[in-house]
């Protein structure tokens, strides 16, 4: 059975010439036995069908045939997988005792069972197929110098850049629960985009866009960075299954009911005053001056806009009466709901 395929960044063997490949699958065969010969016969043109042959010694102190072929397919069919079995018994005496075929692509069930029952209708002992998603695990899981000298990919560059990441997320969260603190008053905040060069004019481009730099209001911490208030409204909340939408007063209907609350009073909605709430993870603050300027004394933040154009990763609406919270995943459209 393949070994499961783990998360990682898609390799793309299609990128590799036709030799590159096989000098790829030739180094992962190199290390799987202690082979007795191995013989990369792609490489003279002469393969006779076969890309790689190896023998192997297994325990008993006799000799297995290995019979490796390697195709970087774009696509991989039942057909090709016929032909791949014709081509590695074809001109031999005697079929391989393991076949071993080495794809580029990822591949189907119905290909696989079509591999599987041409190599043993060929008499071959054996069918192993290393598909894409067993190659990216290979590779990633026990081979990272192969990773880095077939694809440039350095895991071990990888993993101090996740430990540097990890050591400036700490700083920030200390440095941040130095300057707000936990208790009362909750103090004001000036949010800056990295690229703001507005400040402390006011922004009048009208792009559509959030401000690059504005005033909030310190709203507390959370596991992975701040909260800020952005904004008061009101919402209506289904009591059946806990789904909101936003009011629109002053559009015509019940939202603009002088008296809302009273308008949804014999419906299935509640009516509710929420702050919105702005969430800030530790990534998207690049630093902190806690001093501030002659125009806004008090801490300003500088923040990266990483998240759809915008420093939060997060908006939830949260109750001012209580301590529920309403996030977008719950949100439906009002218009499109019965309210009688």
């Amino acid at each position: 059975m393949a070994p499961p395929s783990r998360t990682t960044n898609r390799l793309h063997f299609e990128d590799l010439s036709p030799s590159r490949f096989e000098d790829l699958s030739l180094a992962l065969v190199y290390r799987l036995h202690r082979w007795e010969e191995i013989h990369h016969d792609g490489r003279s043109g002469a393969d006779d069908g076969v890309d790689i042959r190896a023998m192997e010694l297994a325990k008993d102190g006799s000799i297995r045939v290995w019979a490796v072929q390697c195709k970087r397919y774009g696509r991989f069919t039942g057909a090709d997988a016929k032909a791949a079995v014709r081509e590695a018994v074809a001109k031999a005496s005697t079929p391989p005792d393991v076949m071993l075929l080495v794809v580029g692509c990822d591949v189907s069930i119905s290909a696989r069972s079509a591999y599987e029952r041409a190599a043993s209708t060929a008499g071959i002992g054996s069918a192993i197929l290393w598909a894409a998603s067993v190659l990216e695990t290979k590779l990633y899981s026990d081979h990272p110098d192969l990773l880095f000298s077939f694809f440039g990919v350095s895991l071990a560059r990888r993993e101090r850049g996740r430990e540097n990441d990890l050591r400036r997320t700490l700083a920030m969260k200390r440095k941040l629960k130095r300057v707000f603190g936990h208790g009362e008053p909750k103090p004001a905040v000036i949010i800056h985009s990295i690229d703001d060069e507005v400040y402390p004019s006011v922004d009048t481009a009208g792009s559509g866009t959030i401000s690059p730099w504005f005033r909030a209001e310190f709203a507390g911490h959370y596991h992975t960075g701040i909260e800020v208030y952005i904004g008061l409204e009101h919402i209506i909340v289904d009591r059946s299954d806990n789904a909101w939408s936003t009011m629109e007063f002053g559009k015509g209907g019940l939202g603009a009911a002088s008296d809302p609350e009273k308008a949804f009073a014999n419906t299935r909605y509640d009516v509710l005053k929420v702050f919105i709430v702005g969430r800030i993870p530790f990534r998207n603050i690049f630093d902190v001056d806690e001093d501030g300027d002659e125009y806004y004394p008090g801490p300003h933040l500088y923040c990266r806009y990483a998240d759809a154009g915008e420093p939060y990763e997060m908006i939830v609406r949260r109750e001012v009466d209580g301590y529920k919270e309403y996030h977008q995943t719950d949100r439906f459209p009002f218009r499109a709901r019965d309210t009688r």
